[in-house]
């Protein structure tokens, strides 16, 4: 893969990515890509696919994986650090 390859910007926004950059990660011509701003530049990645699974039957697999066997716990009785507790000290 090419590391710190450079590209030009084009009229109308355009932008052409290196090609050994596009097969390295199986890019298509034509493909939907997400433009993602962040506070270094953008990133492209490929949209998320959708399961077409509902909700209660992804959550009822993940139970399954965590195992747990307790009563259900309401998202108010959870303790979570407060604020202070991630400063760190100088």
């Amino acid at each position: 893969m090419a590391v710190n390859a450079k590209t030009k910007l084009e009229s109308a926004g355009k932008v052409q990515l290196p090609k050994d950059v596009l097969e390295q990660l199986g890019f298509e011509p034509g493909q939907v890509l997400e433009v993602v701003p962040s506070a270094r530049g953008i990133l492209l990645r490929r949209p998320f696919a959708k399961s077409g699974r509902r909700t209660e039957d992804v959550l009822a697999e993940i139970r399954k994986i965590v195992k747990y066997e307790g009563p259900a716990v309401p998202v108010e009785e959870l303790s979570f650090p407060s604020p202070e507790h991630w400063r760190r000290e100088p």
